[in-house]
């Protein structure tokens, strides 16, 4: 590809490179990210705005130089009432802290 032209979908590239290798491990639990996301039902995604997700927020929110996880939380159409949101204050080393409470947010 040092022609600068991009590969186009099903076209092979001849290169001397290893082949790159990807490894997935989730490490949610691990690193103390525990909240349940819920948007929409769980089994039946019925309109639009169940199966777009509600998104993340990821800002340094202590001012510590370490970016912090926000995680807002929808609902399911038949129950009005969200889940809780949570923060999340990252520890470093890949671990996390639920600030929620302490930070006032619900």
């Amino acid at each position: 590809m040092a022609t600068g032209r991009v590969a186009r979908p099903g076209v092979r590239v001849e290169t001397d490179l290893a082949p790159i290798e990807v490894h997935f491990e989730d490490v949610a639990v691990k690193a103390g990210l525990t909240a349940v996301n819920v948007f929409g039902d769980p089994d039946t995604k019925k309109y639009i705005v169940e199966t777009t997700g509600n998104g993340v927020t990821i800002f340094d929110y202590d001012n510590d130089g370490w970016m912090d996880i926000f995680l807002p939380n929808g609902a399911t159409l038949g129950d009005a009432a969200a889940g809780p949101s949570v923060l999340y204050r990252n520890l470093k080393n890949l671990r996390f802290e639920d600030v929620t409470q302490q930070a006032g947010s619900r």
